[in-house]
């Protein structure tokens, strides 16, 4: 009678804290810190699909003085369609930058909650919190909210979308299902790398349950990629002059030395040659796949052991590492002044405390999924539904960066896993000390 009343008011309390919480140091955040030149880089091209969808009701990076610019398909529709909300509601002018900021602080308060109540399904609820109280404290995720690019965004459209895959599995029905994937198909929009996954937790949730309508969490993906294709070949087709992304991203994901070489091409002729070089296999690549992949099978036999490390062991640990390596550094994009993670003492210091745990935490994320993968080898048992679905997020996004890109900045997304994961190993690792008393 004292534990489970204990639980059902002790949870929503410690969800409702951890989500101000979240609230308050990224208010802090983004009220306080100075951004040197904001839009700049990957935004640049963001604000004007956005801007070019409200003026012009076309999907297009191009900036034209009149006239229509040409459609194209380089980037998804997904993360403008965020930014067009508030340049809409400003009118393409007035206070939206701000108006933007301050719903990426919601969304991310937001991802905190859906941390917290998605972990609960696999632990107690002090774990739980833990969960979604380390997502609210991990720089990473406080800087991002402060920077218009789509990881905020995805990380959200993730968790929200695991916690209805979470809720259909428990309850199987058509709608729950349905729900869950329009928000996957709506990642998809944001980051493709989305749709996978929604196919593999809705193959797993069919199989469980032997439920075909959780099929509608793959479905409505597929629809939605199909018809944003069929939209690309139609609209776009030939005229289409922006490469490959992913192609691209395979080809730089290849070297070893792109993002030193990347940040000192301006400075270094070596590192010039480098970029000139990875540039050269990128346009046979998007001109002659075939040609392409034999150039990059012919480079890595030249260091066949130094390559299979470099996508084994370093490019893994490369996407969940502290420094962003294509921006500012640390944990910025943008040149910042007066973050109070750098002039607050305790912000300071709590930011020092998860450098430090960063390679702790990525280590006990890899400990229970060797755990699992070893039980289920060995003994055929599964890991329960939630702890499955956490695992698979983690799996698909670590695998496919050491497939194509790695970067910590693109890790933003999928922390809310991570931290999972982490508090599942340490509910397992800490289990075995229990005693009952007497």
């Amino acid at each position: 009678m004292t534990e489970q009343p204990k639980s059902l008011v002790g949870f929503p309390l410690g969800v409702v804290f951890v989500t101000l919480l979240a609230v308050l140091l990224r208010e802090w955040y983004v009220l306080v810190t100075q951004v040197d030149a904001p839009i700049r880089g990957d935004i640049v091209q963001y604000m004007a699909y956005a801007w070019n969808l409200l003026e012009h009701q076309t999907f297009s990076m191009t900036h034209v003085a009149s006239g229509l610019p040409p459609p194209d398909a380089f980037r998804g529709p997904g993360y403008p369609l965020f930014l067009a909300v508030p340049l809409g509601l400003a009118r393409g002018e007035g206070p939206w930058y701000p108006l933007a900021l301050q719903m990426q602080v919601a969304l991310a308060a937001l991802t905190c909650t859906l941390t917290a109540v998605c972990a609960r399904r696999a632990v107690s609820a002090g774990w739980a919190v833990l969960a979604g109280l380390l997502l609210a404290v991990w720089p990473h995720h406080i800087a991002a909210t402060g920077t218009l690019l789509s990881e905020v965004v995805f990380g959200f459209s993730l968790m929200l979308a695991l916690w209805l895959n979470l809720r259909a599995l428990e309850a199987p029905s058509g709608w729950r299902a349905l729900a869950c994937g329009l928000v996957y198909a709506y990642a998809f929009l944001v980051n493709p790398l989305a749709a996978p996954l929604a196919f593999g937790v809705a193959a797993l949730g069919v199989l469980r349950t032997r439920n075909v309508r959780l099929a509608w969490i793959a479905a409505l993906p597929l629809i939605v990629a199909t018809g944003w294709q069929t939209r690309n070949a139609l609209v776009v087709g030939e005229a289409q002059t922006h490469p490959n992304r992913g192609l691209i991203n395979l080809v730089e994901g290849s070297w070893p030395l792109y993002h030193a070489a990347y940040n000192s091409r301006h400075a270094h002729e070596e590192a010039a040659a480098i970029m000139q070089d990875i540039a050269m296999e990128e346009r046979l690549i998007v001109e002659d796949l075939g040609s392409g992949l034999s150039a990059m099978a012919t480079r890595m036999s030249e260091a066949p052991v130094d390559y299979a490390l470099w996508y084994l062991v370093d490019k893994p640990w490369l996407l969940w590492d502290w420094d962003i390596r294509i921006g500012a550094g640390d944990i910025y994009f943008h040149e910042v002044r007066h973050s109070p993670l750098e002039t607050h003492p305790l912000l300071r210091a709590l930011k020092s405390a998860a450098r430090a745990a960063n390679p702790v935490l990525y280590g006990l994320c890899l400990v229970i999924v060797a755990f699992w993968a070893g039980r289920a080898m060995v003994k055929r048992s599964w890991p329960q539904p939630a702890e499955l679905h956490i695992a698979a997020g983690f799996i698909w996004f670590t695998a496919i960066h050491a497939l194509l890109q790695a970067e910590p900045r693109y890790a933003i997304a999928y922390r809310p896993y991570e931290m999972m994961l982490v508090t599942i190993s340490l509910a397992w690792l800490t289990r075995p000390a229990i005693r009952k008393p007497g």
